[in-house]
């Protein structure tokens, strides 16, 4: 991973994760990317931190961060910290 980040991800190249899911009768393609490959490993903590601090997330022990977070809030709390988010979906 660090090879990678140090190699291959170097602005103009930045960093994408890219999901593609299907379900029965339909289908989606959602990316998340942002041109610093660091920027894009941080943002989901500090949208996590952000629901931890509004008092969103009160949940007592220890859990993963995908597993606590309000997902559709985290995607927009990404974006609004400049990450580029984007969803397609379509007819499977």
């Amino acid at each position: 991973m660090e090879w990678g980040l140090k190699q291959a991800t170097r602005p103009p190249y930045g960093a994408v994760l890219r999901m593609d899911a299907q379900g029965p009768g339909r289908a989606f393609v959602m990316t998340v990317a942002h041109d610093d490959a660091y920027f894009l490993t941080a943002a989901p903590a500090v949208a996590c931190l952000q629901q931890v601090f509004d008092g969103a997330i009160c949940k007592p022990g220890l859990w993963r961060q995908g597993n606590l977070v309000e997902p559709v809030r985290v995607f927009a709390d990404l974006a609004h910290l400049g990450v580029r988010v984007s969803v397609i979906a379509s007819c499977a």
